[in-house]
């Protein structure tokens, strides 16, 4: 098994390099990354199921509209993802379309977070094929 994700040295912001064997699971790795920097994202209970579809133009811009998708429903339903599952990415020349189903919970008054992400940015972001494996670098401003 393949290492998830790790931290990577940033001064005011929090970056993390994210792994997969395809853009699917480096795409959940990613967003699981971005949760456990608020809190233990294998603690949070799956009872709770969001539905996503989003449509990019290239593999950076879906990265960020993914990970900005999940920190919105963090923010406006209190909705903490702890799984992806059902994903399903068509890409074509013109455009990538990710569906996919978020299990987690919207009940925020069950978890301590440690501290908020604000935004997720295209500062520094690169996605690359290494070996027939996937490595994103992203940063979040906190």
């Amino acid at each position: 098994m393949i290492k998830r994700f790790e931290y990577l040295p940033k001064t005011a912001d929090v970056r993390f390099r994210a792994f997969g064997n395809s853009i699917e699971q480096l795409l959940e790795n990613s967003a699981l990354a971005m949760i456990n920097v608020m809190v233990d994202y294998k603690k949070v209970r799956k009872v709770v199921e969001k539905k996503i579809f989003l449509k990019a133009s290239n593999l950076e811009n879906l990265m960020i509209k993914f990970l900005e998708e999940i920190l919105f429903l963090l923010d406006t339903e209190g909705f903490l993802t702890a799984e992806i599952k059902e994903m399903n990415l068509n890409k074509n020349p013109q455009k990538y379309e990710l569906r996919c189903v978020l299990l987690g919970d919207n009940n925020l008054k069950n978890y301590e977070l440690s501290s908020g992400v604000k935004a997720v940015t295209y500062n520094d972001l690169t996605i690359k094929k290494l070996n027939s494996k996937y490595v994103a670098e992203v940063t979040l401003d906190t």
